[in-house]
């Protein structure tokens, strides 16, 4: 977040459920790779970092995440730990930007994987698990 500038207040870890992680949203720069979308799902769950943010900042991510280009928001209800519920705002990938069968690459996973110390081991266990390109 701090290189995209933008400030946050707060940064917890949160559930998103009936939803699953894929990694099926097309690059524009680089054709072979993809980068983390969610999908409906009834059983699925997924793992995130929920930030409290301005308007103004998120006015910055949504230029960072090409919106309204690539993707849409969308309003979620997520779990903090002590399953208190709480209103979010996600990014999904339009339909038109969904790639199936390619990798994400190594570096965008580090990325990702940054993001470690809010996470469950488990679920960090899961995302090291994802089969990248160099």
């Amino acid at each position: 977040m701090n290189k995209r500038g933008v400030i946050f207040n707060t940064r917890v870890r949160v559930i998103l459920k009936k939803y699953k992680l894929e990694f099926n949203k097309s690059s524009d720069v680089c054709p072979e790779a993809v980068f983390a979308n969610i999908e409906p799902e009834e059983s699925g769950i997924v793992e995130g970092t929920l930030y409290d943010v301005s308007e103004t900042d998120i006015l910055k991510l949504d230029k960072f995440e090409k919106f309204p280009d690539h993707y849409q928001k969308i309003w979620v209800d997520v779990y903090l730990n002590n399953s208190t519920s709480s209103r979010a705002i996600t990014y999904i990938a339009h339909s038109e930007r969904i790639q199936n069968g390619l990798k994400p690459s190594k570096e965008y996973m580090d990325h990702l994987l940054k993001g470690c110390d809010c996470l469950s081991e488990d679920y960090c266990n899961k995302l090291r698990s994802i089969e990248t390109f160099d």
